[in-house]
């Protein structure tokens, strides 16, 4: 029996639901023009990517533009803070009240005057703690942070548990932990173990040469597993779907 959850393929047996194996990729801050660029390269991969956006009021009208093309194409524009500052610091030191008027609902404001409804948000710096997950969960349906990788795959907290807050892996090339070998070996355990691995980049280049570049390279291997073994390319609003509550 299939069933459908946002968008998404669920396969039903005895009585219990089982994602699609596959990957949430995401990319952070505000790489407009590399990321429509990439996308142009992507597209045959029928890929899908969640593109979460900081900084909004530093966007030109043309690149509002590509994005809502981009969103068009059924990748996800998402939150990722007004000014990008770190969560917890900015609450310890002004408080609740504080941070959400000068990190989230402005953006939120912003956003929704260019016509993007984001259900999802990714922390600056992965800065977070439980008692802000709670504060922006009334807000979000799922709120990603990050983490590096484990000695051991079944350790790895970058695949989806059906839970609100989840972590993302990073592929910048320039990360101490970066290791291609090891993001394709995880793409296998979530092969063979019916998992959705979440990784997460920031700029998109052909070939790096800064801190925070995901090379092309990496995103054609990724790709190229994902298509050669029949997973799925998830958006992290899609991911909401599947969330135990």
């Amino acid at each position: 029996m299939i069933l459908m959850a946002s968008g998404s393929t669920v396969l039903a047996e005895n009585n219990e639901t089982k994602t699609q194996p596959g990957v949430a990729i995401s990319f952070d801050d505000l790489y407009i023009s590399e990321w429509f660029e990439a996308n142009e390269f992507f597209r045959k991969y029928d890929w899908k990517a969640t593109f979460y956006i900081s900084r909004f009021y530093r966007l030109s009208d043309e690149e509002i533009e590509k994005l809502h093309t981009l969103q068009k194409e059924g990748h996800e524009i998402a939150a990722h803070g007004f000014h990008h500052i770190r969560a917890v610091d900015h609450i310890a030191e002004n408080g609740v009240q504080a941070y959400l008027d000068y990190e989230i609902n402005p953006m939120m404001e912003m956003m929704h005057a260019n016509n993007f409804f984001p259900t999802t948000f990714a922390y600056p710096y992965g800065n977070r703690d439980p008692s802000i997950d709670t504060l922006l969960l009334d807000r979000f349906d799922i709120l990603r942070g990050t983490t590096r990788a484990a000695p051991d795959l079944e350790s790895l907290r970058a695949f989806f548990d059906n839970n609100g807050v989840v972590y993302g892996l990073g592929i910048d090339s320039q990360r101490v932990d970066f290791d291609l070998d090891y993001v394709l070996s995880a793409l296998q355990y979530a092969k063979d173990n019916n998992k959705i691995l979440i990784i997460f980049g920031h700029k998109t280049v052909p070939d790096h040469q800064y801190r925070n570049e995901t090379d092309y390279k990496t995103l054609i291997e990724i790709c190229e597993f994902v298509t050669k073994n029949n997973m799925r390319f998830y958006t992290m609003d899609e991911l909401s779907g599947f969330i135990q509550k």
